[in-house]
């Protein structure tokens, strides 16, 4: 009979279609960095979070560098671009060209990246992972990865290791 519906997705992916709800810590990511909350790299933003999480956004459309970072907060971390932006986002290889095993490591946490774009060159140094999501939730929006130049190697977008929810728009 129509009355009886079988649902095909668990109740948490209402929690990631919603608007995102407001964070109370705002940290930007701005070329003319000039005040408090206010840096020039991503990775500076992120060791700026305080324990409940934050808001890091990033105003312009880049290209901003990441390099190897981890998150381990108690609450939400949102990382977008400013409205109206598509940021891009460089993955950045170590000094000596190389790229990391790692780029974003997010453990006991939730992730939401909004309108960001990951561009990764010539990744050969191995297999890496672009965000691992260790014991946590992750929602990706309007993001993109793009890879060129990767040869032989293996590059894995998303990573979920333990009890973690995903979803991507």
């Amino acid at each position: 009979p129509a009355s009886r519906h079988v649902r095909l997705v668990p109740d948490w992916v209402e929690k990631f279609r919603a608007e995102p709800a407001p964070i109370a810590h705002q940290i930007r990511v701005t070329r003319r960095a000039s005040g408090a909350n206010q840096f020039r790299q991503i990775n500076q933003a992120i060791d700026a979070l305080p324990r409940e999480g934050g808001h890091i956004e990033l105003d312009g459309d880049g290209p901003f560098v990441l390099e190897p970072a981890s998150i381990a907060v108690r609450g939400t971390v949102r990382l977008a671009a400013a409205p109206g932006r598509q940021t891009v986002v460089y993955l950045a290889s170590d000094d000596r060209g190389n790229p990391p095993r790692t780029y974003l490591t997010v453990r006991a946490s939730q992730l939401e990246v909004d309108g960001v774009h990951f561009v990764l060159v010539d990744p050969s140094a191995g297999k890496l992972t672009v965000l691992n999501i260790e014991q946590g939730d992750v929602a990706l929006r309007n993001c993109s990865l793009t890879v060129s130049g990767g040869g032989e190697t293996g590059v894995t977008a998303v990573r979920l290791g333990g009890r973690a929810q995903a979803a991507a728009r």
